[in-house]
């Protein structure tokens, strides 16, 4: 009997965590994901059973299904204009579900494509690449840059990484913010600002 209700509890923890996932992401997730979830977590001091909710605007179609998620680590670029600083590129390393080997890149490409999109991941083995174009950005935390969905303008390659890949979310990021406005002075016109950040990256594809 003991047995018995250990195991049944057993269940309802596990059916439990699957619900917080599937909160997080609107469906079940992927391992890579989970991962890098419970490590963001971690390194915001969130319990492992809180749900981290996407908000609904960075929500995808029903219709469309997450496929994997990457660690991007690098660097937001900015640029000053006079009177504030502009976001014109990024650079980072992308790390399949938070593992230590290197598994692509992410950039932008010097000028957006034809639909508009600029920002891009390419993955290295397995060779990928995805460019998309923002829709919805949300400020979740007022120390870090926001989170983002954008819909894929082109991708090509492995349909195992970004080949098929239809939107992409920008999630759990720390970091990479431009200087505040009490840092302007003795900025110029055309100076550049590195700051350094970290992301997860989540791809969806079409059921």
């Amino acid at each position: 009997m003991h047995r018995g209700r250990t195991q049944f509890l057993v269940l309802i923890i596990l059916l439990h965590q699957a619900l917080i996932q599937a909160q997080v992401y609107g469906q079940g997730i992927p391992s890579s994901c989970h991962k890098l979830e419970i490590k963001y977590k971690r390194s915001m001091g969130i319990d492992a059973s809180d749900a981290i909710h996407i908000p609904e605007s960075l929500q995808v179609p029903a219709d469309h299904k997450l496929r994997l998620c990457y660690l991007g680590q690098g660097v937001q670029k900015y640029k000053f204009n006079g009177t504030e600083w502009i976001n014109f590129n990024a650079s980072a390393v992308l790390h399949l579900g938070g593992q230590n080997r290197i598994g692509g890149r992410h950039f932008y490409l010097a000028k957006p494509d034809n639909l508009g999109g600029q920002p891009t991941w390419e993955t290295f083995s397995s060779w990928s690449t995805v460019t998309g174009k923002a829709l919805e950005k949300t400020s979740v935390r007022n120390d870090a840059i926001a989170w983002v969905l954008l819909q894929s303008t082109h991708s090509s390659g492995s349909g195992k990484r970004f080949g098929q890949a239809t939107y992409i979310q920008r999630l759990f990021t720390v970091g990479g913010l431009p200087p505040n406005t009490t840092s302007l002075t003795g900025a110029v016109t055309g100076q550049y600002f590195e700051s350094p950040y970290t992301a997860v990256y989540a791809y969806y594809t079409k059921q």
